[in-house]
């Protein structure tokens, strides 16, 4: 699909879980739901490993769900400004592509903010969020110490 204009009813921003749900959500109303992201498939950080194995995935259904309900898929592209109301722009391997929308749902995720500790760039430290993109990617923890600092408050 090599067009330069795409239009819809409701954008949403991030096929991760949350993206997912809301694209479900959104596509009951009868509206032409479209979903971008950047990666190269559906999932998100936290399904990022699942994309290998969808038999498997708990996302698969929410997949399923999304695409039997109509919601179009936008992979690779990767929005980068918001010339005007209803409109976004997004850059893809062939292209830049304009997106119109009514309504637009920005489902972009977690992202780390690791503050600097003394230590923090010495090999095997990692935050908690890289540790669990290198699990995804298949690095075992099993059978080895993992210490986890500063997790914040507990209620």
């Amino acid at each position: 699909m090599n067009e330069s204009r795409h239009a819809c009813d409701i954008l949403i921003i991030g096929a991760g879980p949350a993206g997912l749900a809301a694209a479900c959500r959104a596509a009951r109303g009868a509206k032409r739901v479209t979903i971008i992201d950047d990666n190269p498939g559906p999932g998100g950080q936290i399904w990022r490993r699942d994309q290998r194995k969808p038999n498997a995935s708990p996302a698969l259904a929410w997949l399923r769900a999304a695409r039997g309900s109509g919601v179009e898929f936008i992979y690779g592209a990767n929005v980068f400004d918001q010339p005007g109301t209803g409109l976004v722009l997004a850059e893809t391997r062939d292209g830049v592509r304009e997106i119109g929308y009514r309504q637009l749902i920005l489902a972009t995720g977690a992202r780390e903010r690791l503050l600097p500790f003394p230590g923090w760039t010495l090999p095997n430290v990692c935050g908690a969020g890289g540790l669990q993109a290198l699990v995804k990617s298949g690095l075992s923890i099993e059978g080895k110490r993992v210490v986890v600092a500063g997790s914040g408050p507990l209620l």
